[in-house]
């Protein structure tokens, strides 16, 4: 049993990493050597190794984008936040509205600078998926309290980070799996600004 297990984590392990990975021994953390076929595929994720064991992460890079169109998604982001917190929890759970504020909390002194705003960081891929989908999810919750007087859209002035946010995060997670390529699919499929057309 237990080695039936383990052959299964280590086919989805190499299936996940293109098949030839080998991990180098470091002092606490360890790289990833990929074969270079498979280097170009993988370049934005790599596995971080810990005492714990090994973790997937995807990398997300955000930027160049205005640091006002940043600024003013913040600053909506972070009004439409505190509506969201006081509708009934079974559409949005408060995880993921925490997820947001964490996020909101790093990007706001980032927006706050006159440079454009750039933002670079490493997360699991499921944790991005669950953040996209609920981003998603809270803008159609957003836009029926906005047919109700209840909410506002989202200033024309934020449009250029969100589509940004939604479309760098696509991107950088579409080539990690295929249950990844399925999730960017089905999103583009459903949300318009997704698109790349």
């Amino acid at each position: 049993m237990i080695e039936r297990l383990w052959n299964g984590v280590r086919f989805r392990l190499s299936w996940l990493l293109g098949r030839r990975c080998r991990l180098l021994a470091g002092s606490r953390a360890s790289a990833v050597e990929l074969e270079p076929a498979w280097q170009s595929v993988l370049s934005r994720s790599r596995v971080v190794a810990s005492v714990a064991g090994e973790m997937i992460v995807v990398r997300i890079e955000l930027g160049p984008v205005s640091s006002g169109s940043a600024k003013a998604w913040v600053n909506y982001a972070a009004d439409m936040l505190a509506l969201l917190r006081t509708l009934p929890e079974e559409q949005l759970p408060t995880h993921a509205l925490d997820g947001f504020a964490s996020l909101l909390d790093e990007w706001r002194p980032i927006a706050d600078h006159d440079a454009p705003f750039r933002w670079t960081s490493e997360e699991p891929p499921e944790r991005v998926r669950y953040l996209l989908n609920a981003l998603y999810i809270a803008g159609t919750m957003i836009e029926g309290e906005a047919l109700s007087g209840r909410a506002r859209l989202r200033p024309a002035a934020a449009d250029e980070f969100h589509v940004l946010v939604v479309r760098e995060v696509l991107d950088a997670l579409e080539h990690e799996s295929r249950a990844d390529a399925q999730f960017v699919d089905q999103m583009r499929n459903v949300w318009g600004i997704a698109r790349r057309d």
